[in-house]
């Protein structure tokens, strides 16, 4: 695995103090927060775990990785909800990918993990992303969408975003009335 360590050497210090606490299970959300906030600027564009920090950073995301999928699954849902056709719905981010790679990306900067007690951990990171994640608006342009915001129900389900629709109660295949909200998955296992 080659290194690509551009953190401050105090970021560096932290970061591992955090991967110590989420592998024995005692991590709060803020250490979670910090730990996704050391990391951010040292990603690519492309890295699921970026894209999460950001909303950490942002509450409202107009680009991305998850803006990116959205957009076009609401796109496509719309138009199968008003012509007809198949809705594939996957989950925006697989717990078990965005742990593994939150797992490269510490041992990217020369963070020492221990894989297997770091894996085992993903109520607990399914709780604090989850809560990372919760109230960030995805700002979509459509005008069949009132709203989108990524959310969790309750400890019991897992994190989503939902749309708000409108313009879709007479659609031909599902008419869906006013302001109506439907949810999809975002992180789980």
């Amino acid at each position: 695995m080659e290194l690509t360590v551009n953190m401050r050497r105090n970021d560096l210090v932290d970061a591992q103090r955090l991967v110590g606490l989420i592998e024995a299970s005692t991590a709060s959300r803020s250490d979670v927060v910090a730990l996704f906030i050391y990391l951010r600027e040292q990603l690519s564009d492309q890295d699921p775990v970026k894209d999460i920090a950001h909303c950490i950073a942002h509450s409202r995301r107009d680009r991305g990785i998850a803006f990116k999928y959205i957009e076009a699954f609401i796109r496509n849902f719309i138009a199968s909800v008003q012509k007809g056709g198949a809705v594939t719905v996957e989950v925006l981010f697989p717990l078990e990918e965005v742990v593994e790679r939150l797992i490269q990306d510490l041992q990217g900067q020369g963070i020492t993990v221990q894989p297997d007690s770091f894996r085992q951990q993903s109520t607990l990171f399914r709780k604090h992303i989850g809560d990372i994640l919760e109230g960030v608006e995805i700002r979509l342009s459509n005008p069949n969408v009132v709203e989108c915001k990524f959310a969790t129900a309750d400890d019991n389900l897992p994190p989503h975003f939902y749309v708000k629709f409108r313009g879709l109660e007479k659609a031909k295949v599902i008419q869906i009335p006013p302001n109506v909200a439907m949810a999809f998955p975002v992180l789980t296992s």
